[in-house]
């Protein structure tokens, strides 16, 4: 099993090198919300991380509400271009924002293609309760193929959606 670990603003300071130790396989930091927001402590938690010998991989969450090709390059403009040993960039998708589920597909697909050009790196969609109760767990052809990582809350096991039909020979 691997083990990861997400930062943010929200969790507060961390002893990277007593983390390294505990046998962390990699982690992930947020680097912005929507069009604007830079989450304070990237730079700090990104650069720590690294220096503790802990693969470290960034994310964007996810305002379905605005433009994802703005919300791609200004998740970019703050990550930068990414190192071989870096993990896949990660989409959180866990809002609509009142969407359809057509729209917030539409601009997931419009998202996960221009950070694939930006970054030159295929993203993992990072979910939860929001994939599969709003969404309905989408068969997808285009996310189908990309690496979905479910949340898991608490104790509970987390639910997986079933693959998408019709791709890699499955």
């Amino acid at each position: 099993m691997l083990l990861e670990i997400d930062v943010s603003r929200h969790t507060g300071p961390r002893d990277w090198r007593g983390l390294a130790d505990t046998g962390i396989n990699f982690a992930f930091v947020k680097a912005t919300n929507g069009s604007t927001f830079t989450d304070n402590p990237f730079d700090q938690n990104w650069q720590k991380i690294r220096a503790n010998g802990v693969p470290c991989g960034a994310f964007h969450y996810a305002r379905p509400g605005s433009d994802p090709a703005t919300q791609a390059a200004h998740f970019h403009s703050v990550v930068g271009d990414l190192h071989p040993e870096d993990p896949q960039p990660v989409l959180d998708l866990e809002v609509g924002e009142g969407l359809s589920t057509a729209d917030v597909l539409g601009w997931t697909h419009k998202f996960v293609e221009k950070t694939k050009a930006l970054f030159l790196a295929q993203l993992i969609i990072y979910t939860g309760g929001f994939w599969r109760n709003q969404l309905a767990n989408p068969s997808s052809p285009q996310l189908g193929t990309r690496k979905l990582w479910i949340a898991r809350y608490g104790g509970k096991q987390p639910l997986l959606p079933p693959r998408a039909v019709g791709h890699n020979g499955t």
